[in-house]
């Protein structure tokens, strides 16, 4: 009778455990599909950002070049902008940010791979490709810690770095972003000449750090929800996959 009750604990115990590994494998598989959606989705908006750039940086030599959206947010109105912006950061700046497109479709590639290795790794079963996609993975949320770490310690020497740039800016391309973000200097107003804030008709007592703070807070909700969505998911690839090597070491 005890033989019999001990086996029947084990028997349960035993599709217990099966079950735990089946849905780690399924969150795997499904957390990884998702992960490669929005690769795609990324390669896609590098590439159309990389048509928007290319139609204004056409635009350059038109007189098309103005920055504002008053006819209403279009990708006309994108090109334009870049364009107005490279007219007055000059050649070499607007080569570097006409490249910035392509960061999105590297990126893109990068998390398609990273997520097809996942995803390969809970229907193959393959031990080998879920230890590197873990450590992979562990690399990116580690590093990720990192830089919030840095960010958070060393925002002030941050900021005066970012300050330091400013002030080695030249005139025409420290103008360029005033007009952007409507602002006048970066720190203080006083890094922007009064006379040419005033004629231009940005605000002029703002200063561009205030702005961008400002921009940054007011889409402060969408920002720490992306954050969030992004350690969850890297998050669930480390713990699914370390339960998925465990059920696949079970079995083999």
């Amino acid at each position: 009778m005890c033989t019999l009750a001990n086996s029947t604990v084990k028997m349960g115990e035993k599709k217990g455990c099966d079950c735990g590994a089946k849905f780690c494998r399924f969150l795997l598989i499904l957390v990884n599909v998702l992960c490669m959606v929005g690769g795609i989705a990324l390669i896609g908006a590098g590439v159309a950002v990389k048509v928007i750039v290319d139609n204004g940086n056409a635009n350059i030599s038109t007189a098309l070049k103005t920055c504002d959206f008053r006819d209403g947010v279009n990708t006309q109105g994108f090109a334009n902008c870049f364009a107005f912006f490279c007219d007055r950061v000059g050649e070499t700046t607007c080569s570097a940010l006409r490249s910035f497109p392509l960061a999105f479709v590297i990126l893109g590639v990068f998390i398609f791979a990273l997520a097809f290795l996942g995803c390969l790794s809970g229907v193959k079963r393959n031990s080998f490709c879920i230890i590197i996609y873990f450590f992979l993975l562990l690399v990116i949320f580690l590093g990720q810690f990192i830089i919030a770490i840095v960010a958070f310690f060393f925002s002030d020497d941050i900021l005066r770095a970012i300050n330091g740039t400013w002030n080695l800016l030249s005139t025409s391309r420290r103008e360029a972003v005033m007009t952007v973000f409507d602002c006048c200097g970066f720190l203080s107003t006083n890094q922007g000449p009064a006379s040419w804030c005033n004629s231009t008709g940005v605000q002029s007592d703002i200063t561009c750090y205030e702005m961008v703070k400002s921009i940054v807070s007011s889409h402060l909700v969408i920002v720490a929800a992306v954050g969030v969505v992004v350690v969850l998911i890297e998050l669930v690839g480390l713990v699914g996959s370390c339960c998925a090597r465990r059920a696949f070491k079970k079995d083999s």
